[in-house]
């Protein structure tokens, strides 16, 4: 699939497919992230699940039945749907192990796909698991109650089964982190809320994503993009129906990059293996190989030389926080294609003292201050956490402002997640940010470059 190793007769090769444009096209927001579970976690735990949080989780749940005498140590039962023909209520005794018995913390995780997550790359994930650790991934990198949890058998509101209707690619402003269970997730204390279990479970599941009751915005937004699957079960038919629910009927963006475990010894995968090359369908052998190679290719890939020979002064500083670097990169290019000049803090990839003394003179050396206020924003004010955006960048545009009201304007932008009606943005923010801001909730990118430009012009 990516490249060939000595030895290596299990890589699907196809001209098409370039390290280079695929790494290009991931930090442009072109991929989401599919998490399986075969992936999820590390593969020492001193258990025979070898990684997979499924079958860590059926491990757990079959070693309680046996300590309650309700299966003998020596049964046979290696999956959740031969327990179910032998317990009663199979999703309770679950959601019990999970509230419970079950400790699960970013420790067990998969360190390579903990890193791949930190990039920031990845803001819509799904997962095919029904267990917390993929919400433990996610809060990870982008903190607790900061993600928002989607649900195909949500019963509770309509922003927990489908995306608002104005998501679209025109729109620059970035969805709030968002890990959407495709399967359905167990909580441990609603057991209204159905996860597929069985096979009858999958069934039923299955037919809400094809029918007319689907989460629609959802939908429409995934077959926008490509899909990168990692651990999945591909070889489960119900994740291999929904894959070609997703992709089967748009043959121009229907190959991805899937990372699946194969054995070529074995009838089933080689049958598998026809599937994928008939589907076009790339694919690598082993899926934690597949995130080492990606990691080493986002580290050569230098996005910084790319800002740094775009970046001029006279036009526009734009600051942030960190952890919104991928939106603030495609707004920068964004207002670059548009002809406007742009520059910002780039220190998370080019750090130092002497960086940092810049950055005072950039703001003075701009025409319009654009701070991104975002989710982090509210909460590094919230909890009164010391940042280099706001305490640096806000404190030289204030000072900037006090000594020439008219030198420099200012433009906050406004991300989802960022609540203007909060106290922290009447008392925190500093004066000169305390205008009428621009939502990029409500308006794009290029209502954004016309307001811009009107400011310029105003010189």
């Amino acid at each position: 699939m990516i490249k060939r190793k000595p030895g290596d007769m299990n890589l699907q090769q196809d001209v098409r497919f370039n390290w280079d444009t695929f790494i290009h096209n991931v930090t442009n927001g072109k991929y989401i992230l599919l998490l399986g579970s075969e992936v999820m976690l590390k593969k020492d735990l001193g258990d025979d699940s070898c990684g997979d949080s499924h079958k860590a989780m059926f491990n757990a749940v079959r070693s309680v039945l046996v300590e309650d005498n309700v299966l003998a140590p020596n049964n046979t039962a290696d999956n959740f749907t031969d327990l179910s023909d032998r317990i009663n209520n199979l999703p309770a005794l679950i959601r019990k192990v999970i509230d419970s018995d079950y400790e699960f913390t970013i420790d067990d995780l998969e360190p390579g796909l903990v890193e791949l997550m930190k990039s920031g790359l990845f803001r819509v994930v799904l997962t095919t698991t029904f267990d917390p650790y993929a919400l433990e991934l996610m809060e990870s990198v982008w903190g607790k109650g900061n993600v928002r949890v989607m649900n195909i058998n949500s019963l509770r509101s309509n922003d927990e089964f489908d995306f608002p209707a104005y998501i679209n690619d025109d729109t620059v402003a970035p969805l709030p982190p968002t890990l959407y269970y495709i399967f359905g997730k167990a909580f441990p204390k609603d057991d209204r809320i159905p996860f597929v279990v069985t096979d009858n479970d999958a069934i039923v599941t299955l037919t809400k994503w094809m029918g007319n009751s689907a989460p629609g915005n959802f939908l429409e937004y995934i077959r926008s993009k490509r899909i990168i699957a990692l651990g999945c079960k591909f070889d489960d038919w119900f994740f291999r129906f929904f894959w070609y629910m997703l992709r089967g009927e748009m043959p121009k963006i229907s190959w991805g990059e899937v990372a699946v475990s194969l054995d070529m010894d074995v009838e089933s995968d080689r049958k598998l293996k026809k599937y994928l090359d008939h589907e076009k369908i790339f694919f690598q052998h082993d899926a934690r190989t597949f995130i080492a190679d990606m990691l080493e290719h986002l580290r050569d890939y230098r996005i910084a030389d790319r800002i740094l020979d775009s970046r001029s002064y006279d036009g526009v500083f734009i600051s942030y926080a960190h952890e919104d670097f991928q939106f603030v990169s495609r707004l920068f290019f964004s207002l670059r294609e548009r002809g406007i000049s742009a520059w910002f803090d780039e220190r998370n990839l080019l750090g130092g003292d002497s960086y940092d003394r810049a950055i005072p003179d950039a703001i003075c050396r701009s025409r319009i201050f654009l701070p991104v206020l975002s989710a982090q924003c509210q909460a590094d004010m919230t909890n009164g956490i010391t940042r280099f955006y706001k305490d640096t960048e806000w404190a030289a545009a204030q000072t900037q402002c006090n000594i020439n009201p008219n030198g420099l304007k200012v433009l906050p932008v406004r991300l989802p997640g960022y609540d203007t009606r909060s106290q922290v943005n009447a008392d925190m923010l500093p004066p000169c940010m305390r205008v009428t801001l621009f939502d990029l909730e409500q308006k794009n990118v290029n209502e954004l470059a016309r307001r811009i430009k009107e400011l310029l012009n105003s010189f």
